[in-house]
């Protein structure tokens, strides 16, 4: 606005006659130029980082969706980093025609209306009622006219830059404006129109989407799809407010990621869907987690967008959160393809990216713990954002654990004096003979393989109120690393997590407790009163 402001005053006075007076062609010339001043300093550059950090999909609800930006800062650091200064300005001609444009046409407007008025009551005082009025009018006019450059700017700057692909090849309208023209129609180009006066003066306007439940008929495919090894997932669409179920899709290969190639047929490029998958390739796996996503392709209708975007997590809260380990949402079909899903994958299963300055900090941490390892017989366990000293001895008690055995029970303690995680004991325990197994005086974690036919391993960790309050934030500190070697060293799959401050807490049915399935009731709508009897 600063920038605007003032360059449109010395851009108006540049131009006055030799009278000092500003001419009405004066006044649409200062405000293009002013608009052009703008666009090329400032509002190019904010707008390629505003538009990255818009276009990039990460759900809240799933921690292993990681978004590419954390913020303003670290989406243009990335931005310079990955592609260069030139980044920044992609789009500037874009942006500069339709700052340009909107500028003078506001300008001109706001000065030509307020001079009429002036005019009108033979003074140069409005009230205020008139001058928001004709503010509103002319903040209108400039969105009206460059609506559809603004919507081609937007596409043009949300894309990386490709490689081998000249400047001029990028900003090309006419191919830019005809793959719109031709995609979605010519109306879709200025879909914004309606909005931009009122996001510019006036109060901001939503669009409020509603869907009212999921059908009966998609919760009973549900628990087909769960129950049945020839079924690999359910397409669902929405029908009158009511998400229902379109098809089903056959499990003809061995593993999750070839079927995937099953789902090809059924995808288009114009029509929103969910996605439920099964991950599993067997009834018998012990992971029976599903895959909830939603394809909402770029070319969809805008309704059909809003529906999908708003109501995906509804849709996994309604149908069951327990059931689905992971939720996706994509726009191309390409990375619902064996090969996209691989990609996937392995974005999840990385790590997150870290500027010069942390990854020198993780370094000097590292080689910290290194220098600190202390004797012969102990190893660097790394689970989260501590590391961790283990004894050798503890990673073959937690194979021996997961393999099978007599002993199902193996307890770890946390040496205060060297920080040293190491195994107290490996035993055999029963639900009701935990609880005297672990010592009631000390904090300790417990690793208990329950007598199922999954052989699930319970992680139990108790930490009495007696105990140092050293030992305590220690111990608290440290238990999401022990669960990591467990799961690296161990090879183990900790299914059950259970946190007790007394042992004597971790009774029998609390165990039992875990392994109750509980039968979800299903809502009933409000039932009227019946009308009493006659006496």
């Amino acid at each position: 606005m600063a920038i605007r402001f003032t360059s449109y005053e010395w851009y108006k006075q540049l131009l006055a006659n030799n009278e000092g007076k500003v001419t009405s062609k004066s006044t649409f010339m200062a405000g293009l130029a002013a608009g052009i001043t703008e666009a090329v300093f400032v509002v190019t550059p904010m707008e390629v980082v505003k538009i990255r950090l818009q276009a990039q999909h990460h759900s809240m609800a799933d921690p292993l969706d990681v978004p590419k930006y954390r913020n303003a800062a670290h989406a243009m650091y990335t931005v310079l980093k990955e592609e260069g200064a030139g980044a920044l300005w992609r789009g500037v001609s874009l942006t500069a025609l339709r700052q340009g444009t909107n500028q003078a046409a506001n300008f001109t407007a706001y000065s030509e209306l307020r001079a009429q008025l002036q005019k009108y009551h033979g003074t140069n005082d409005l009230p205020g009622y008139e001058t928001s009025l004709i503010g509103l009018i002319s903040g209108a006019v400039g969105p009206f006219t460059n609506a559809p450059i603004d919507t081609i700017k937007t596409r043009l700057q949300k894309t990386p830059a490709e490689a081998g692909q000249s400047a001029i090849q990028r900003i090309t309208v006419i191919a830019k404006y005809k793959t719109e023209r031709q995609k979605q129609g010519l109306p879709s180009t200025s879909a914004v129109q309606p909005a931009c006066p009122t996001h510019t003066y006036a109060t901001p306007f939503y669009v409020s989407v509603n869907i009212q439940n999921s059908s009966q008929e998609l919760k009973s495919a549900l628990g087909g799809l769960i129950t049945s090894s020839n079924q690999r997932g359910i397409l669902a669409t929405i029908q009158n407010e009511t998400i229902v179920p379109a098809s089903t899709i056959s499990s003809s290969a061995s593993t999750f990621v070839d079927d995937l190639s099953n789902l090809q047929p059924h995808i288009k490029d114009n029509a929103a869907l969910y996605i439920l998958l099964r991950r599993a390739d067997s009834l018998s796996d012990p992971d029976k987690s599903l895959v909830a996503v939603t394809y909402v392709p770029n070319a969809a209708p805008v309704r059909q967008k809003m529906l999908f975007a708003s109501t995906r997590l509804t849709l996994v809260r309604e149908l069951g959160g327990e059931h689905f380990a992971e939720s996706v949402f994509t726009t191309e079909a390409s990375e619902l393809t064996p090969s996209g899903w691989e990609k996937h994958i392995a974005h999840t299963e990385s790590e997150n990216p870290l500027t010069a300055e942390e990854q020198s900090l993780q370094d000097i941490k590292a080689a910290e713990a290194l220098e600190s390892r202390g004797t012969r017989g102990q190893s660097l366990a790394q689970g989260g954002k501590l590391a961790i000293r283990a004894d050798d001895e503890i990673a073959g008690a937690l194979q021996k654990l997961g393999q099978g055995g007599t002993d199902n029970l193996v307890q770890l303690r946390m040496d205060g004096a060297t920080e040293t995680l190491k195994l107290v004991s490996s035993s055999s325990a029963t639900p009701s003979t935990i609880a005297s197994a672990i010592d009631p005086k000390e904090p300790r974690y417990a690793f208990y393989r329950h007598d199922d036919p999954d052989a699930t391993i319970v992680f139990i960790s108790t930490c009495p109120s007696a105990a140092k309050i050293r030992e305590r934030m220690l111990y608290a500190a440290s238990r999401g690393n022990v669960v990591s070697l467990a799961q690296g060293d161990g090879g183990l799959k900790v299914v059950k997590k259970l946190e007790a401050t007394n042992p004597d807490e971790v009774t029998e049915q609390v165990i039992l407790d875990e392994f109750k399935v509980e039968k979800k009731e299903e809502s009933k709508g409000f039932a009227k009163p019946k009308r009493p009897g006659r006496r």
